[in-house]
């Protein structure tokens, strides 16, 4: 894990269920677009790290590939995106992104992530088709589950990372499988517990990489899979399972603003 690259980032807003179609539709107007979206050159070195705001009105970026764009966007993790030229797949952009307020849709999580899926195709020239593969995966399963129900009023999923602490809100497992492999896991996490609802969840642990920005308490933790076990009631599994997959046939740089 990379604590420079995975946490210069603020998420607000859910990430999609993995174990679903990378080409599974989404509650939202399928030509849905952003009202303007200005994309330039990242800034080169590992100390600026990557960071991903997004909020119910517009996404800035900064150092964020076509790679982390799909990722966000359908919901995948990297071992998900095959093929694709790495100098274009993981050459970082500074996007600005914004929502028209004429939007007929209240904006949602849905809705962003289909004008970034619009992005991709309309300024990168992305085509790609979808496969399955048989993959290296975490099975999220639940072995006693004891988890809180959501007390916010919130409308979508909303949580966050820092080394050793990943909260989900107004979440159920499907989110927290995502959320765990966008931000912690080195393999797609598979939802297979069969839970519905929405909950509140928090994972204290011990971050794999003790150079990470992590206070002794944090070191202290129980690592991952016992902190999961002891702190929902859930349990990561290693496994082999056929997993959906993208398979990029096209990508360019991107047109110009």
């Amino acid at each position: 894990m990379n604590p420079v690259r995975n946490m210069i980032l603020a998420l607000l807003l859910s990430v999609a269920n993995v174990t679903t179609s990378a080409q599974s539709a989404l509650s939202a107007p399928p030509d849905a677009r952003f009202e303007v979206a200005t994309i330039k050159p990242g800034i080169p070195g590992e100390n600026h790290g990557i960071r991903f705001l997004v909020s119910f009105t517009r996404v800035d970026t900064l150092n964020t590939s076509v790679s982390d764009l799909l990722k966000y966007a359908y919901g995948l993790h990297g071992d998900q995106i095959v093929g694709g030229p790495d100098s274009l797949m993981h050459q970082g952009y500074a996007i600005n992104a914004v929502v028209s307020a004429d939007t007929p849709t209240k904006p949602n999580a849905d809705l962003l992530k289909q004008m970034l899926r619009n992005l991709l195709a309309d300024r990168f020239g992305l085509v790609f088709h979808a496969g399955t593969r048989e993959l290296p995966v975490y099975l999220l399963t639940a072995e006693n589950p004891h988890l809180t129900a959501t007390k916010q009023e919130l409308t979508m999923t909303t949580g966050g990372y820092s080394p050793g602490l990943l909260t989900v809100n107004h979440g159920g497992p499907p989110e927290l499988a995502a959320y765990l492999q966008r931000f912690v896991t080195s393999r797609p996490v598979l939802d297979k517990t069969g839970i519905a609802g929405s909950y509140d969840m928090e994972i204290h642990f011990a971050p794999d990489d003790t150079s990470a920005n992590s206070n002794a308490a944090t070191l202290e933790n129980p690592g991952l899979f016992t902190a999961i076990r002891q702190q929902l009631g859930l349990k990561l599994t290693a496994a082999k399972a056929p997993t959906p997959v993208i398979i990029i046939d096209k990508v360019t740089e991107p047109t110009a603003n």
